[in-house]
């Protein structure tokens, strides 16, 4: 697992560009996603330290927990999610992916920084 991949799936590209830049002047190496069949190939064909993914990829309705169901079939990775819907959260299914941050839409930067960080450790 490279510690410095990190995959950020969101439906909306303004989300996806303003994260990448943000996480890159970090160092991180990041790969984005504007739709599920894209999120799976580029996260099958690599190693991710982190992926963040939106709850909710419209126009698919492809609920983002179920993407990273189906991703830790396959191996183990961290998951962030966010979501501007935060009554749509699945609690029990947040817990049995271990998911390891949830962030509400609009977030502050600092506050992904802070997963991010605590996941280093």
């Amino acid at each position: 697992m490279n510690k410095k991949n990190i995959l950020i799936i969101d439906d909306n590209y303004d989300i996806v560009n303003m994260l990448k830049q943000i996480l890159e002047t970090r160092d991180y190496t990041i790969f984005t996603a504007n739709d599920v069949l894209s999120a799976k190939e580029i996260y099958f064909n690599n190693d991710f330290y982190v992926v963040i993914c939106d709850l909710s990829l419209t126009p698919y309705k492809y609920d983002g927990l179920d993407l990273i169901e189906e991703f830790k079939n396959v191996k183990t990775t961290n998951f962030i999610i966010f979501s501007g819907y935060p009554n749509n959260l699945e609690k029990e299914k947040l817990e049995k992916l271990e998911i390891k941050g949830f962030l509400n839409k609009p977030f502050i930067i600092d506050d992904l920084f802070k997963l991010l960080d605590e996941l280093e450790r």
